[in-house]
C-alpha cells in the first residue's frame, strides 16, 4: 500500500484481490460442516453482491446496520458490504441482554438488524416495537443473506462503485459498544483510517507472523469484539490465511484439523490448553514425566530468554554481542557468546521433546509456531513453558478506543512479562499518577452522543487517557501494572493496586480467577474461583476424590491450604497494609451467562462485586 492514510477498509480487500486473486485467503465451515476456502477474488465478489442488496433495501451512506451473530463468513460479508457503501457497522454480542440490544439498536438508530438464528430473532421481537428506526430484522440461518443478495440483482454495478468511490478514510466505519462495565455502555466511534492504520502497524511489526504465504491464523474470538475484526483486516492486508471457528468448545478439535501456524487469544485460552495437557497426563509415572517436562521447558526458556533479550538489546543498539559487556539503555549487561545451558538440561529437553512436547504440539495442530496474547497479563511461567517447547507467545496491548493493538512484543525482541514496544506512529507517555497515555493514528474520534465523556478521555495535549497503569523501560518496553479505576483505597487510606496480587494468586494452576477487593474496607481480601479442569488433575495427584464438585472443593481443607500458599506468596510482594487478610473460594466459575465474564473472556470486576456482595459482606467483612 502506498499511503496508508488514504486507504479505506474496502481498499484493503481490493488490494489483496489485486495482489493474490486466487490465493486461499479465508477458510470456514459451510452448512454441511465441511471446511471450505474462499479466495480474495471470491470474497470481493460476495461482498459486492451483499452490498448491492443493502443498496436495494434502501441503506444510505451513514445508515447503521447492526449484526448479532457468532463469528462466521456471513458476519464478515455483512461488515465489509456495509462499509463498502459508506454505511456503519454496529456489532452486538449474541450473548447480550434484551436491554443491551434495545439500547444499542435504539441509540444508533440502526435501520437493519441481522441476527444469527430464530432464538435471537424471538428475543429481539420483545423490543421491536420500541425501535422506531428499525425497518427489518433478517435471520441469517433462515436465508436472510440470500434474500439480501436476491434483492441486489437489479442494482447496477455502477451504482455500487459510485457509493464505493464516495467513501473517505475519515468516514465512520463502525460504532463498537464497550462491554464489562457498569451503567450504560459507551459507543466507540472508529473510522476507516483507525482500522487500516492499526492493521498496517501489525503487518509492519510482525512480518514473521503475517508475511508468510503459508501462514494460517485460527480465529475463534467473537467478531463483535474489536480485536477479532482487527484480525480480519490485518490478515486481509497480509500474505496469510484466516480460518474462522465460532465455538471455543471445539478449539482443540479445530486446531488438530486446521493446523494453524498462528493463534491469537486471551490468557484464559492458553491456561486451559496447559491445564488440559496436565489433566491428560494424570498422576503416577505419566504425571511425574509431564511435571518434569514442564519444569525443564520453563528452566530452558528462562536461560535462553535472558540470552535472547540481551542479544536483542545489543542488536537494537547496533552492537554485535561478541564481547561480554553491552550497553543497553543506561545499563551495561553481560552478554555471553552463547546461552549457558547445562548439557544435562539440553539432554532432558531433547528427550522430552520426543516424548511430551511433540504430543502437545500435535494436539495444537503440529504447525503452531507463534501465539499472540492480550486482554490481561499471562502467567510468565505459562509463557516460558510454551516458549520452552518451541511455541513463541508474544504479549500485546490495545483497546477498543485504539481499534485494537498499539504494542506487541516482536520477533526476536520478545521480553516476557511486558506487552512489547509500540507500533510505528504510536506514542506512549506515563503520567505522574502512572496512567498510560497514548497518541496513535488508530485512535477513536468520539464516544457516540457523549461529548462530555469524549472530552474527558483526552489530555490537553491530545493524549488518550487509557485508565491503565503502566511503566516503560529505558528501551521502550511497556508493562501494564494495573487499572486506575480498580485502585483500592482502604478505610485506613492505603492505596492498593490489586492486579499484582491477583496475578500472583492466579499462578496457582487450580485457580481460574482471583479478584482482590477492599475499597473503603478495613483490610484487603480476595475472591477466588477454581478451574474445574485443572482441579481434577490436582485432586488425583493429592489422592482426593477427583469427582469433587466445585462447591465441595471450595470448602475442602486441602484445597484451601493450597490456595492459602498462593495468597501468602502474593503477600510477599506488598506491605502488610496491602496484603490479603482473608479470602473466599467461590462455589462456581465466572461465566458469560451470569455476566461475570465478558464475551472476550475478561472478568468483569463490577459485576463480580455486585453478584457476590452478600458473600463479601457476610463471610469477609462480617462484624
Amino acid at each position: 500500500m502506498n499511503d496508508i492514510y488514504d486507504k479505506t477498509i474496502p481498499d484493503v480487500l481490493d488490494e489483496r484481490a489485486s495482489r493474490t486473486p486466487d490465493y486461499k485467503m479465508l477458510q470456514f465451515k459451510n452448512q454441511d460442516g465441511e471446511w471450505v476456502y474462499k479466495t480474495p477474488r471470491q470474497v470481493q465478489s460476495d461482498v459486492m453482491k451483499v452490498a448491492k442488496g443493502l443498496i436495494a433495501k434502501g441503506v444510505k451512506s451513514g445508515d447503521k446496520v447492526a449484526i448479532m451473530s457468532h463469528t462466521s463468513y456471513q458476519w464478515i460479508l455483512l461488515d465489509y458490504a456495509t462499509t463498502s457503501i459508506g454505511a456503519v457497522t454496529v456489532p452486538i454480542y449474541e450473548t447480550s441482554s434484551l436491554e443491551q440490544i434495545r439500547y444499542i439498536v435504539h441509540e444508533t438508530g440502526a435501520v437493519l438488524l441481522f441476527v444469527e438464528n430464530e432464538e435471537l430473532y424471538k428475543l429481539v421481537t420483545f423490543v421491536q416495537d420500541k425501535l422506531k428506526h428499525l425497518r427489518k430484522i433478517y435471520i441469517i440461518d433462515h436465508g436472510g443473506l440470500d434474500s439480501i443478495i436476491s434483492s441486489g440483482v437489479l442494482v447496477k454495478n455502477a451504482d455500487f462503485f459510485a457509493r464505493r468511490k464516495a467513501i473517505q478514510p475519515a468516514d465512520i466505519a463502525t460504532i463498537v459498544f464497550t462491554s464489562g462495565s457498569t451503567g450504560r455502555p459507551k459507543g466507540v466511534v472508529l473510522t476507516h483510517t483507525a482500522f487500516v492504520t492499526c492493521a498496517a502497524g501489525a503487518n509492519d511489526h510482525l512480518p514473521e507472523l503475517l508475511g508468510n504465504p503459508k501462514g494460517k491464523l485460527l480465529l475463534f474470538l467473537p467478531l463483535a469484539h474489536i480485536f477479532a475484526r482487527f484480525c480480519v483486516t490485518t490478515l486481509f492486508m497480509s500474505e496469510a490465511c484466516i480460518t474462522l471457528s465460532a465455538n471455543l468448545d471445539t478449539l482443540l478439535t479445530d486446531l488438530r484439523k486446521i493446523r494453524p501456524t498462528l493463534l491469537l487469544g486471551v490468557p484464559r485460552v492458553f491456561e486451559k490448553v496447559y491445564n488440559a495437557a496436565s489433566q491428560k497426563a494424570g498422576k503416577g509415572i505419566k504425571g511425574m514425566i509431564f511435571r518434569n517436562a514442564v519444569q525443564t521447558a520453563v528452566r530452558y526458556s528462562k536461560i535462553t530468554h535472558d540470552f535472547d533479550t540481551m542479544t536483542a538489546d545489543a542488536h537494537m543498539l547496533g552492537i554485535e554481542p561478541v564481547t561480554n559487556q553491552v550497553q543497553s539503555g543506561k545499563y551495561a549487561v553481560d552478554v555471553p557468546e552463547t546461552p549457558n545451558v547445562p548439557i544435562s538440561l539440553r539432554l532432558k529437553r531433547f528427550l522430552y521433546s520426543r516424548v511430551v512436547y511433540k504430543e502437545l504440539k500435535k494436539a495444537l495442530g503440529g504447525k503452531l509456531t507463534y501465539c499472540v496474547c492480550g486482554g490481561a497479563p499471562l502467567n510468565p511461567n505459562t509463557n516460558h513453558f510454551f516458549n520452552g517447547i518451541g511455541i513463541t507467545v508474544l504479549e500485546g496491548y490495545g483497546l477498543t478506543e485504539t481499534a485494537a493493538p498499539v504494542s506487541v512484543n516482536k520477533v526476536p525482541y520478545n521480553r516476557i512479562g511486558t506487552v512489547g514496544v509500540p507500533f510505528p506512529g504510536v506514542e506512549f507517555k506515563i503520567a505522574d499518577d502512572s496512567e498510560l497515555l497514548i497518541k496513535t493514528p488508530s485512535i477513536f474520534t468520539s464516544y457516540f452522543k457523549d461529548e462530555k465523556a469524549t472530552k474527558h478521555a483526552f489530555t490537553a495535549d491530545g493524549y488518550y487517557k487509557t485508565g491503565d497503569l503502566g511503566k516503560l523501560s529505558e528501551d521502550g518496553f511497556l508493562t501494564i501494572i494495573g487499572r486506575k479505576k480498580s485502585l483500592i483505597i482502604t478505610a485506613g487510606g492505603k492505596n492498593v493496586t490489586p492486579e499484582p496480587l491477583e496475578n500472583e494468586i492466579e499462578k496457582n494452576k487450580i485457580v481460574a480467577s482471583a479478584i482482590v477487593l477492599g475499597d473503603r474496607k478495613p483490610f484487603i481480601s480476595a475472591l477466588v474461583t477454581l478451574d474445574p479442569d485443572a482441579l481434577v488433575g490436582w485432586l488425583k495427584e493429592n489422592n482426593l476424590p477427583h469427582d469433587m464438585s466445585l462447591e465441595d472443593a471450595a470448602q475442602n481443607p486441602a484445597v484451601r491450604s493450597n490456595i492459602n500458599r498462593s495468597v501468602l506468596s502474593a503477600n510477599k510482594l506488598v506491605s502488610r497494609a496491602e496484603s490479603v487478610r482473608k479470602f473466599v473460594i467461590l462455589p462456581k466459575e465466572f461465566s458469560l451467562e451470569d455476566g461475570t465474564l465478558t464475551p472476550s473472556q475478561k472478568v468483569s470486576r463490577p459485576i463480580v462485586l455486585e453478584r457476590w456482595s452478600e458473600v463479601v459482606e457476610s463471610q469477609i467483612y462480617r462484624r
